[in-house]
């Protein structure tokens, strides 16, 4: 499939010819054809994703509505897909430096940098817009897309979990550069406390970006009971637990780790009585 991202969705000036065509031909493309993608995406950078490779694509489309694909060069390695099927795919860029980065998984893929010569212009950077887009290459390979996430990224080249270790806690700041060790003591009054190599230390939940705990103090996750209900939010997030009571606009719950708690359902888009992980495909569109 192909993912548009930064895309303005730029159009060719004759309009009424593009709609006569698109009413005469399907939207899609065979593998390695990429020239429907700036007619897709207009401006716009375009990952496609294969089973065995990636590649990066500047698509443009000039005043005269003539489009064009240029190739952009990659540094790394092939996606490495297993063979579940599914896969979590994030794009990371820098619209002030040119670096874009891929990662499946939390693994490191690919690197693109639109830098030439040791530096950059940022007119170089072919993303004009804030859209993006998914266009599924083949009428034969069924795609679903779930838990779309937009965020700004703090410009760090690896995540927390790419540090994850099995003895020690690993807490990341919100400046993107300052990483910590240890123990991860407790949280009171709007702090985290970290017992580290070097210290003691307290930091304020705004200023910490992520935390992962030690692999060997990780608990193992346990079957949620047959009678738990998943509640499910708008734009995203959910909770869980066993149902005590409720109304229309409060519900109370109770969980073995955290006890019995209530949750307001201005926000709720579902209640699910028979969880799943795949809500969509049991969505009942008839209901």
């Amino acid at each position: 499939m192909a993912i548009g991202f930064h895309a303005d969705l730029a159009k060719s000036p004759n309009k009424e010819e593009e709609n006569d065509n698109a009413q005469r031909r399907p939207l899609g493309f065979v593998p390695g054809d990429s020239g429907i993608l700036p007619k897709v995406f207009g401006n716009s950078y375009v990952l496609q994703i294969f089973s065995m490779q990636t590649i990066l694509y500047r698509t443009s489309v000039a005043d005269d509505g003539m489009p064009s694909v240029e190739r952009v060069q990659i540094n790394g390695n092939g996606p490495r897909l297993g063979d579940t099927g599914k896969v979590t795919v994030e794009i990371r860029s820098n619209r002030d430096t040119g670096v874009i980065t891929l990662f499946m998984d939390g693994d490191f893929v690919a690197r693109w940098d639109e830098s030439v010569g040791g530096s950059y212009d940022p007119a170089r950077f072919a993303g004009k817009g804030d859209a993006f887009g998914f266009v599924v290459q083949t009428e034969d390979s069924p795609v679903k897309i779930s838990d779309v996430m937009v965020a700004e990224w703090n410009g760090m080249p690896d995540s927390a979990r790419s540090m994850q270790t099995d003895d020690q806690d690993i807490a990341l700041l919100t400046n993107g550069t300052d990483r910590f060790s240890g123990k991860v003591e407790g949280f009171h009054e709007g702090k985290i406390q970290l017992d580290g190599k070097y210290g003691r230390f307290s930091f304020d939940l705004d200023d910490v970006a992520e935390i992962r705990f030690a692999r060997k103090s990780l608990a193992e996750q346990s079957d949620a009971p047959e009678d738990n209900l998943v509640v499910e939010f708008s734009p995203l997030g959910q909770i869980s637990g066993r149902p005590v009571s409720g109304d229309s606009t409060v519900l109370r719950m109770t969980d073995p780790i955290y006890g019995e708690f209530e949750t307001r359902l201005e926000s709720a888009v579902m209640l699910d009585f028979h969880h799943s992980n795949n809500f969509i495909d049991d969505w009942d569109a008839e209901f």
